[in-house]
């Protein structure tokens, strides 16, 4: 089971993107904002393996959920499942994809042109939505 991250853990993430070798990136707010997505991402993967156990892990979710609320309060607001579909529509359509199979495609093409807005997980739950065969 995946362990959340303590702020200290952040933190020295933090140092070692800025200084790993090769790193020419400004030293600002989106390093931050990288470094507080990931861990953010990370307490969500953590916090399904908890529910996943089952009452074993139940008393650790009402902390994850305090960790993933509170870095939520430094990341830009992510879009809405109505916003997705928009985007995704539009995206399906400028690429002329109706082939479910070409669905990785769309949502790099979607992950690309919207970094850090949009969240990967609903960007495919839309896209197969949007591809699946209709009844």
């Amino acid at each position: 089971m995946s362990a959340p991250l303590p702020v200290e853990a952040q933190l020295q993430e933090h140092m070692e993107r800025r200084t790993a070798a090769g790193f020419k990136g400004p030293l600002d707010d989106a390093l931050w904002l990288d470094v507080i997505g990931a861990y953010q991402k990370q307490l969500r993967k953590s916090r399904e393996e908890y529910v996943a156990i089952g009452a074993r892990g139940a008393e650790a979710i009402p902390q994850i959920d305090f960790e993933i609320g509170f870095c939520a309060r430094f990341l830009p607001k992510q879009a809405s499942d109505d916003e997705v579909r928009a985007i995704v529509r539009e995206t399906l359509a400028r690429l002329g994809v109706s082939d479910a199979k070409q669905a990785g495609r769309v949502v790099g093409d979607v992950m690309k042109a919207h970094k850090g807005k949009l969240e990967a997980a609903a960007v495919k739950r839309i896209v197969d939505e949007e591809l699946a065969p209709k009844s």
